[in-house]
């Protein structure tokens, strides 16, 4: 009879974890597809700043080649590491390729949002853990 209550509280208990489990792995994926359309925000305006600006730049200067060579490559490898900074590597982390964000920094930073949460997420996270 012990063991019939015991095994009920235990499902109960898994149930409530898969629950929590999903709720934070929504949250965690919204999370990274909200990095990725900042970082296409991001990407767009820098792209589009940087390249007004070294057109005037060039179109008052008359820049000679080495120096044309010197802003194009710089123009490229600037908006290549804000893609692949703001884009690829949340994507990577999104589809799980990389390492992604784990359950109790995503019940950190649910705390940091929400004071009337708190850290009573991470509690209980880890007490799950401790029960298994």
């Amino acid at each position: 009879m012990i063991t019939f209550a015991y095994s009920k509280c235990n499902r109960k208990l898994e149930k409530g974890k898969d629950k929590l489990t999903r709720k934070l792995e929504l949250y965690i994926r919204k999370y990274y597809d909200n990095t990725i359309i900042r970082g296409v925000i991001l990407f767009v305006a820098v792209f589009l700043v940087l390249f007004l600006i070294i057109s005037l730049f060039e179109h008052f200067t008359y820049s000679g080649s080495p120096v044309r060579a010197l802003i194009f490559y710089g123009f490229l490898l600037l908006n290549g590491a804000v893609f692949v900074k703001m884009i690829l590597l949340p994507f990577f982390r999104r589809k799980g390729w990389i390492r992604r964000m784990s359950y109790e920094e995503a019940a950190r930073r649910i705390g940091a949002h929400f004071p009337e949460i708190g850290d009573k997420l991470l509690n209980t996270l880890q007490l799950h853990d401790m029960a298994e």
